[in-house]
């Protein structure tokens, strides 16, 4: 048996390998060890620093450990641990001091948003502790200066049990709402290549160091201004946003991870070698994943997820049944929805663009969604488009919330349902501006009249 647990925080309990190794069953996925350390964030960092990989000033600053401890234990050693640690207010603000505000103050458990603050002075600061403290009980808590202008760009891994690690190229994920990510897109285009290259090595370099097997996210800070990268946490699971990873290289994460769980080494894997140049997609000869560098990618891919929030309450949150999902999809314009153990529902559009025109090729992706909600059921799409492959996300984002408008057309017999339209005020020029008209105008034709299910 080969038991995965997904994506998502319930695939990071190390409790789950360690258990099913004392039963002789393989865990799709890194063992307890590097799972239980990495998967904190303080360990994590302190990891990193051992492996050399850039660090943004923060509580534990220099601190270093030998790999094979935490290969053998699973931790990082307590008294090493607690040096990293802000436990007390005075001691967040010593560290502050030492470390330079802004700072963000942050629970090693936290996640998803919670137990993270921005601290601009010391006020603020001894505030926010309580409230850390109160939104992951228990947790250890540690602080970093707040990188301002930066991207959120990762590296996507996978090891091996024979001590190879590659990186998959990885994706930029900058656009987020409440901490959560909105929009993911790769190649990172924002960084050089050379110096994503250097990215990809200390990624590996990580990975190897504690002998991690399987797939996980290295994310990193990045200043555009300074062409510099920090470590940020490294992600011990598949992240919901992998398939932006395979629209680029072609290697099936999921298939890759259990190939690695069943022992085949990374380099004996056809689609790896097929990404990496090698003609022979069946060999077996070594290949050097940190020196060899794979041919340039030609594509560009984005994920675009889709929230059940409603545009006319300030996003509010919204609930209720779903009657019917559309997706206008094609080979390289498609979406999928998963079902959540509540029974709800997550969707997500991705696009794979032969040229670098998100505008037109999201527009092709619109996704119609008919639910129930107070009042009636509605119809939402969501298109968003911008000229530049180059746009600044962090702006984007504030353009994206800031400058939408809603329109309700006329009321559609097929489904009987109010339609909402979000709208963002892009103002793409010409041709690109009536090949978006087009596409939106097909893409409604094709949401009144094809199929539901």
């Amino acid at each position: 048996a080969l038991p995965v647990s997904g994506w998502g925080h319930a695939s990071e309990n190390p409790e789950r390998p360690d258990g099913l190794e004392a039963e002789g069953i393989v865990f799709i996925g890194p063992s307890g060890g590097p799972m239980r350390a990495l998967g904190d964030k303080i360990a994590a960092s302190i990891l990193a620093q051992t492996a050399k990989v850039p660090q943004i000033p923060w509580s534990g600053d220099g601190l270093t450990v030998d790999p094979q401890v935490v290969i053998a234990t699973g931790a990082v050693p307590d008294d090493l641990f607690r040096k990293a640690m802000v436990t007390t207010a005075d001691e967040a603000v010593a560290a502050a001091n030492r470390i330079g505000y802004p700072v963000m103050l942050k629970a090693s458990e936290g996640g998803g948003g919670k137990g993270i603050r921005m601290n601009a002075n010391e006020d603020e600061l001894r505030t926010n502790f309580v409230q850390v403290e109160n939104e992951v009980p228990g947790s250890p808590m540690f602080m970093m200066q707040l990188c301002t202008g930066a991207r959120h760009l990762e590296v996507q891994i996978v090891g091996d049990e024979h001590g190879n690690a590659i990186a998959l190229n990885g994706r930029d994920c900058s656009t987020q709402r409440r901490f959560q990510k909105i929009f993911e897109e790769g190649p990172p285009i924002i960084a050089p290549p050379a110096t994503f290259r250097e990215m990809e090595r200390a990624a590996q370099r990580l990975t190897q160091s504690i002998g991690y097997s399987g797939a996980g996210t290295v994310e990193y800070l990045f200043s555009a201004a300074e062409n510099k990268f920090s470590f940020l946490e490294l992600n011990p699971r598949l992240q919901v946003e992998h398939p932006v990873t395979e629209g680029l290289t072609g290697v099936n994460l999921p298939a890759t991870q259990l190939q690695v769980a069943m022992g085949i080494p990374l380099n004996h894997i056809p689609e790896v070698r097929r990404f990496y140049g090698r003609s022979d997609s069946y060999g077996k000869d070594k290949i050097d994943f940190i020196e060899e560098d794979y041919p340039s990618i030609n594509k560009h891919v984005i994920a675009a997820r889709i929230t059940a929030e409603n545009p006319d309450e300030g996003f509010k949150p919204t609930s209720g049944k779903i009657d019917r999902i559309t997706f206008q999809s094609n080979t390289d314009v498609w979406g999928y929805f998963s079902v959540t153990a509540d029974g709800g529902v997550e969707v997500d559009d991705h696009t794979v663009l032969e040229q670098c025109h998100t505008c037109l090729a999201l527009a092709q992706a619109c996704c119609a969604i008919a639910a129930n909600r107070t009042g009636g059921s509605f119809v939402l799409k969501i298109f968003e488009g911008c000229t530049a492959p180059t746009l600044d996300l962090c702006r984007l984002l504030r353009m994206l919330y800031a400058s939408v408008t809603v329109e309700k057309p006329r009321t559609s017999k097929a489904c009987n349902s109010e339609r909402y339209v979000i709208c963002v005020n892009f103002r793409p020029t010409e041709p690109l501006r009536s090949q978006i008209v087009t596409a939106l105008e097909r893409a409604t034709q094709q949401t009144r009249h094809g199929p539901a299910f």
